[in-house]
This record gives structure tokens, C-alpha cells and sequence, in this order.
């Protein structure tokens, strides 16, 4: 009973072999690209398993190490990488969380950020929830909210530059995150509603049109994308385009620079972002950045170019393989989460006409009810004789 299913695998192993085979020499069919992908995922998630088994890797990385890991796990749909992924996740999280837990270890900023990120993830990872929890309350306590949060309120958002502004975009998400799972932490009167509006409609500059002596795409791209990815949680949520707004066209115009420049980087990006808007293979875009990434995997099972080679911060090194195996993933998208109605509501803030889809999308479920009722009455009405007939005969008898 058993051999079909061997059969299969086999054809499959095959499959990938040939096609992987391929890669380099001619560009696979569309058909083939998903058993290329998978393979490449699994040896890229090797890789970073790898990579942080250097203890100073680890350090470096801190929370974005555990969300490498947790980001994947969570949405892939290859159970070999989920079991391997969730495994390593909780590994780096434990040790984060000791180390967060240390005397003093909260007064820097950035690490009570990363540290609210994590306690929103306790649950989800086995994690000791109340020990965190007491020590992100007790940094805070002597604080006003948005003082202890960003270091004031980030109201005059035209006086910030670029760093400022990506920096405080991940820490309302960060903050926003964790005051979801736990209502109690102190609520800061600045946030994403706040900053959505100034994200959506500033002047982004693009590559094609970027000054050398000053340049600004590339900070404009990352803080571009992450406006993205927070708005789906790091791509565990399907994103529709209307959602994007004015970024979706400024983004989808920086995939040519990206793939004549072979900026794994950012294609991995790009990639990511367009298969979070329910994309696959068969688009145009996500083929050709998905081609460019296949063929540019080393046979240690990493993206690196001579420019990420060359740098000795372990976050550089490691970010477009991060970003490339989150691009080639087949991914299952999350679905009602706190995250997922919170930017729902957000959104529907933003967009006038989403109470007025969601009030139509209501209508048609309910036509549909009475319709399948009306249906299910008009059954029982024929079937009523017949039955009623044969459970007269069979008391008859």
C-alpha cells in the first residue's frame, strides 16, 4: 500500500534533481521552479542554522535572530523546514530571554524594543512569560509612555531622517505588537496611526533617479518594504494591493534596477512582498526575481555578493540569505490573529471604502445563506413523500 507513495517521492527527488541540475545552464519552466524552490529553501535553512552556531553571530543579532527562524517556521509549508525552523527559534529565544532578564539589561532602547517584540511571542515559543513581562514593567514605571517607548513624542516626523524614521516604525510595531497580548503595558498616544499617514504619502526617491554625492534610494527602498512588512507582520499575513497604496507601484518600478544590478537584496525583497500579495510563479515579476535568486545561490546554500562579503557586521552578512529563503518559501498565510485585525482596523481607518466592502461582502454571504436554506427546504420538500412512504411501509410491516 505504501509503494505509490515511495513512487511518488522518488519522481519527485528526480524531479528536483534534474531541474536543480538546470539552474545556471538555462532557466527552468515555471512548472519545475517550485520543486528548485523548495530545495533551495531547505539548503539555505541550513545554512543559517549554521551561521548562528557562532555564539558572537547570535549576540550580534539578538531578536531578529529568533525572527529569522520563528517568521519561517510559522508560514512555511515544508515540514522538515517548520520542525527545523520552530526548533531553533525557541534555542535562540530562551537564551535571549536570559540574557534580557539580566540586571540593567532593558535601559538601551533598542533592546527594551526587541525584548517587547519577544514577550509577544512567549506563548507561541514555551517561553516563561511572567519573568519578562515583570522586568519590561519595571523599565517602564518611572517613565511617561511615549518618553519610555521613543524617547518622547515623535510628532514633528518632517524634522527626522531616514534611520530615525525606520528605526520608529519598527519600534511602534514592536510596541503595538506587545500591548496586544498584553493590554496592561502603558499605552503610548503615538503609534502607527499616527505614522501610517506621513509613511504613505512622503516622496520616496528611487534608484533610477538616486544623486551619488547624496544618496537616499536605498534608505528609501528598506524603509519602502518594512512599511510593508510590518503592515503583514513579516509576511504572515496576505496582503491585497489596495492595502500598499502608493508603495506598490513605487516598489514594483525598483525590481528592473534590482535584477540588472543582481542585488539579491533587494529582488529577495521585492519577491517576499509580491508573493505576500498572493503571487506565484506565474507572475512575470516574482519569475524573474525568482530566477535571479535560483541561479544565484553559492553551493554553501547562502546569497552573498561581494558587497555583503566584505562587510564584518554578522547582520549584513547574513540578510540576504535571511530575506532570499523568505522569498522562495511556499507559505500559508496566518489568518485572524490580534496583528491581523489590528491592521484591519487601521486600514479600514485609512481606506474609506473597506466598511463599504465588508458591508458587501456581508450582503453576499447572507443572499448565499438563504439561498442555500431556500435549497435545502425545496430538498426536504420533495423528499418528504418519498420518505414518509417508506417509514409507513416499514411500520406496516
Amino acid at each position: 500500500m505504501r509503494f505509490p507513495s515511495l513512487a511518488k517521492r522518488f519522481l519527485i527527488f528526480v524531479g528536483t534533481f534534474v531541474t536543480l541540475a538546470t539552474v545556471g545552464e538555462a532557466a527552468p519552466p515555471v512548472h519545475s521552479l517550485g520543486f528548485v524552490r523548495r530545495a533551495a529553501v531547505r539548503r539555505g535553512t541550513d545554512y543559517l542554522l549554521g551561521f548562528f552556531q557562532e555564539e558572537a553571530h547570535e549576540t550580534t543579532l539578538g531578536a531578529d535572530a529568533v525572527s529569522i527562524f520563528l517568521e519561517l517556521g510559522e508560514t512555511t509549508r515544508d515540514p522538515v523546514v517548520h520542525r527545523k525552523a520552530m526548533a531553533e527559534a525557541r534555542r535562540l529565544a530562551l537564551r535571549l530571554e536570559t540574557r534580557y532578564l539580566a540586571p540593567g539589561a532593558l535601559e538601551a532602547r533598542g533592546t527594551l524594543h526587541d525584548a517587547l517584540w519577544l514577550l509577544a511571542e512567549t506563548r507561541l515559543l514555551h517561553l516563561p512569560e511572567a519573568p519578562l513581562l515583570r522586568a519590561i514593567q519595571q523599565r517602564l514605571a518611572s517613565f511617561d509612555a511615549d518618553a519610555a517607548y521613543f524617547g518622547g513624542n515623535p510628532s514633528h516626523l518632517e524634522a527626522l531622517d531616514e534611520d530615525a524614521v525606520y528605526d520608529l516604525l519598527i519600534a511602534t510595531y514592536a510596541v503595538e505588537r506587545a500591548r496586544l497580548v498584553h493590554p496592561e503595558l502603558p499605552q503610548p498616544r503615538f503609534g502607527l496611526a499616527q505614522l501610517l499617514p506621513y509613511l504613505f504619502a512622503r516622496n520616496y526617491v528611487g534608484f533610477d533617479a538616486d544623486d551619488p554625492k547624496t544618496p537616499l534610494a536605498s534608505d528609501h527602498f528598506y524603509l519602502a518594504t518594512h512599511v510593508a512588512y510590518v503592515l503583514s507582520d513579516y509576511s504572515r499575513l496576505r496582503l491585497a494591493p489596495a492595502d500598499l497604496g502608493p508603495l506598490l507601484p513605487w516598489l514594483k518600478a525598483q525590481l528592473p534596477h534590482a535584477l540588472n544590478a543582481k542585488d539579491f537584496d533587494a529582488a529577495a525583497e521585492l519577491v517576499d512582498l509580491f508573493r505576500g500579495l498572493g503571487r506565484g510563479d506565474q507572475d512575470p515579476e516574482v519569475r524573474a526575481g525568482t530566477r535571479l535568486l535560483l541561479e544565484s545561490q553559492r553551493p554553501d546554500g547562502s546569497w552573498l555578493d561581494a558587497a555583503s562579503a566584505a562587510e564584518d557586521d554578522a547582520y549584513d552578512q547574513v540578510h540576504p540569505t535571511w530575506v532570499a529563503v523568505q522569498a522562495l518559501r511556499d507559505r500559508r498565510f496566518l489568518k485572524g490573529t490580534p496583528w491581523a485585525k489590528y491592521v484591519h482596523r487601521l486600514l479600514g481607518a485609512r481606506h474609506p471604502r473597506y466598511p463599504e466592502i465588508e458591508k458587501r461582502a456581508l450582503a453576499r454571504s447572507s443572499k448565499m445563506f438563504r439561498l442555500s436554506h431556500s435549497a435545502r427546504l425545496r430538498r426536504n420538500r420533495r423528499l418528504w413523500p418519498r420518505l414518509w412512504m417508506e417509514n409507513s411501509n416499514a411500520t406496516a410491516g
